[in-house]
């Protein structure tokens, strides 16, 4: 938080001339707090100073720096990039924000790039459904791929394997997939597919349910709902008299009455799950009801 303060405070008249290259250093040193090695898409910055600096790194040629950050004692930053020139510069953060060092221009970062196509979604877009990101063309062969799925733009938490199954949370949005591929000796590469259709409700796995039990009066009758699915479905029930609700039965237990008395009784299991369509399943019918012997 304390650099983050100073950050705030001091360096914003600096970072809003990035771009004029007017930097020039208030202390020397007779070796250069930070030192730093390059590779393709890389750049690793490591600190020699006994205190913890300030570090502002971008583009020359840009407007803006790429970012800042502190850089505590005998500590390295690995920072990935793609710029073709590449500048840092170093502040002393312990007594107040002055430059103590200027590297020089970076320009060893052209290296090819990660051969890569737009990914493709496959799947239907229902929730409880799995979408794969396809990568096909994407090169070289042992290219490092990594994944990241959105939600009406919005990254998705812990989404970042090539499939993705599809919840509740997603029912009206339209899921987009980045693919990033890294290649020792190359240029990292991202590429984000094009938006799915809005994602529908899911279809619960529903199941026909039974009665089991004799149809006679004053004799349980017990509804089995058999398997239904996903896991998280509520399940209710209604029984019927000749296709007509009979009043307050609505257990999975259900004993005829007289007024059941030649009638056959039906009842129907409602599964309900948020995200799902809402699915109702009716037995088939009874036998007569017959009189208790």
């Amino acid at each position: 938080m304390r650099a983050a303060r100073g950050l705030v405070a001091g360096l914003v008249t600096l970072l809003l001339v990035w771009s004029a290259g007017a930097f020039a250093p208030t202390a020397s040193a007779t070796t250069d707090p930070v030192t730093y090695t390059t590779g393709c898409g890389f750049v690793e910055l490591t600190s020699q100073s006994a205190d913890p600096v300030i570090v502002v790194y971008g583009d020359p040629r840009r407007k803006k720096e790429d970012g800042v950050f502190e850089l505590a004692p005998n500590t390295m930053r690995h920072i990935k990039t793609a710029r073709t020139q590449f500048l840092f510069y170093v502040f002393d953060e312990t007594t107040s924000v002055n430059l103590i060092q200027e590297s020089p221009i970076i320009t060893d970062q052209n290296c090819p790039k990660v051969t890569a196509k737009t990914p493709k979604i496959m799947g239907k877009t229902r929730v409880g459904e799995i979408l794969t990101a396809t990568t096909v063309g994407w090169g070289l062969i042992d290219v490092q791929l990594s994944y990241q799925w959105y939600r009406s733009g919005k990254k998705i938490t812990g989404a970042t394997a090539a499939t993705y199954t599809l919840t509740k949370s997603d029912k009206g949005k339209k899921l987009t997939v980045k693919v990033t591929g890294e290649h020792d000796g190359y240029f990292s590469v991202a590429k984000t597919s094009k938006s799915t259709a809005k994602v529908k409700s899911g279809i619960l796995v529903a199941a026909r349910p039974t009665i089991e039990g004799a149809a006679v009066v004053g004799s349980p009758l017990t509804a089995n709902p058999g398997v239904w699915g996903p896991a998280g479905v509520t399940l209710s029930c209604q029984w019927y008299r000749s296709g007509k609700k009979i009043s307050k039965a609505s257990q999975p237990v259900y004993t005829p009455v007289k007024a059941d008395l030649g009638k056959k009784i039906t009842v129907k299991v409602t599964g309900r799950l948020a995200g799902y369509t809402t699915a109702v399943k009716a037995s088939v019918p009874t036998v007569k009801v017959l009189a208790a012997v």
